[in-house]
């Protein structure tokens, strides 16, 4: 396993989300789409995972009142993204979680316990499938 080093997050668009219902309309948009494994397009997923990255990152839009309730609403949706089968699905709701975990530091403890569950990282981590375990360990 590798040493954990940072995320480089210098080429993520920031988030110019101002107000509350700006960033509930948006969380929303994010896990119908990478809810929906099924119909919604791989890059349709990674790119709403982007646009959340940009959101976690945003200071304006972590200061709002109700972030952690909304984002707390994207687990299961992020768990789908890192059990897909393609890598490159993967390898963004990894990054993405990852992202989470340095921006938020200490706020993202009860975040990770939601993520660590039976269905989250743990089954991830001790997955038989190379890159997705990686990932999982990654996180």
């Amino acid at each position: 396993m590798e040493e954990y080093e940072p995320v480089d997050t210098q080429e993520i668009k920031i988030s110019k989300i101002k107000a509350e219902k700006e960033l509930e309309k948006e969380i929303i948009e994010i896990s119908k789409t990478l809810k929906d494994t099924t119909t919604k397009d791989w890059k349709d997923r990674t790119k709403a995972m982007q646009t959340l990255q940009g959101i976690v990152l945003s200071e304006r839009c972590v200061e709002l009142e109700n972030f952690s309730k909304l984002i707390e609403k994207l687990v299961r949706p992020l768990v789908a993204q890192l059990m897909d089968l393609r890598s490159a699905v993967t390898k963004e709701a990894s990054r993405t979680v990852r992202i989470m975990a340095q921006s938020l530091e200490s706020d993202f403890n009860s975040l990770a316990v939601k993520l660590m569950d039976s269905n989250g990282l743990f089954k991830l981590v001790s997955c038989a499938t190379k890159i997705i375990s990686e990932h999982g360990n990654l996180c």
